[in-house]
């Protein structure tokens, strides 16, 4: 089974917490992140940090299985001697 890399791991976390708090007021969002003078960006408070790790966590489990359930449809379609489109679907996902 393929893993999503660790790079696009964070990256698409990254984008869903920033679309999050989009919808937050000023206030809400000092909650979850604060400015970083030090580095020039921001930082992820306590908080914040918890919600990233939570949508990181969503994202790899949403991928396993997805895995997990094309690996269930390959075996299936092998069983049922659909070996062309079986071994379409692997070449293209494994």
């Amino acid at each position: 089974m393929r893993k999503l890399s660790p790079d696009a791991v964070f990256q698409a976390t990254d984008e869903i917490f920033f679309l999050f708090m989009e919808y937050l007021s000023d206030s809400e969002r000092d909650e979850f992140f604060i400015d970083d003078d030090e580095n020039k960006g921001t930082m992820n408070t306590e908080r914040g940090q918890h919600l990233f790790n939570g949508i990181e966590k969503i994202l790899e489990e949403l991928w396993n299985l997805y895995f997990h359930g094309l690996k269930t449809l390959l075996k299936i379609m092998i069983i049922q001697r659909s070996w062309k489109i079986a071994q379409e679907l692997a070449w293209a996902f494994f």
